[in-house]
């Protein structure tokens, strides 16, 4: 009998019997971070303080040895031709089975084809994705179409970055990096 916390616990009971299924936490999960650039570095903040082991890729590293036990892969990478679909076919397959793909990037760092194919072989358990080639709020791009698709993919238009304090952020970081450069200290270099 569960006494007096029976009311307040009782959405964890499916008929006070059996116990509902849990969904799965980030503590102690693996989480491989590609890139360590600010947002990269911040990103890799956020999964610190739910316990998650964080660890980077970057330039220079393996990347199918940097991926292959991570339970979460977040793309961070920044747009530029040495990154243009880097994440292709090997580098799904190369990832823990059952693990999971979220992409904060510009979608055009990863093959879309390939992630919707380990995502339907069960390579991947799902995908989180922005939708970062599509011009924003543009829902009829056919990548972004593509991805919706998939019942394992949450897509968004490329809009979640779409804030006010994004934008004063941004502001405030693009003047900063101005200013550090004509002192000749540039900063927020992407390694």
């Amino acid at each position: 009998k569960m006494g007096r916390l029976d009311g307040s616990t009782s959405t964890c009971w499916e008929d006070k019997t059996t116990l509902l299924e849990c969904p799965q936490g980030l503590y102690q999960k693996k989480v491989v971070i590609l890139g360590r650039g600010n947002i990269g570095s911040e990103f890799a903040k956020l999964w610190t303080a739910f316990g998650a082991q964080v660890s980077h890729f970057k330039r220079g590293d393996n990347l199918q040895e940097c991926v292959r036990d991570a339970d979460i892969v977040a793309n961070c990478l920044s747009a530029n031709p040495s990154t243009e679909k880097i994440l292709d076919t090997k580098f799904f397959e190369s990832m823990k089975e059952a693990s999971i793909f979220v992409c904060i990037a510009r979608s055009s760092t990863y093959d879309t084809e390939a992630l919707i194919s380990a995502i339907e072989s069960g390579r991947i358990q799902f995908a989180l994705d922005d939708g970062g080639t599509t011009p924003p709020g543009e829902v009829n791009a056919p990548e972004y179409q593509a991805l919706l698709k998939s019942e394992k993919i949450f897509v968004t238009p490329h809009i979640s970055w779409n804030c006010d304090t994004e934008r004063r952020t941004s502001g405030d970081m693009m003047i900063d990096n101005i200013e550090s450069y004509l002192k000749g200290t540039p900063i927020n270099l992407v390694e």
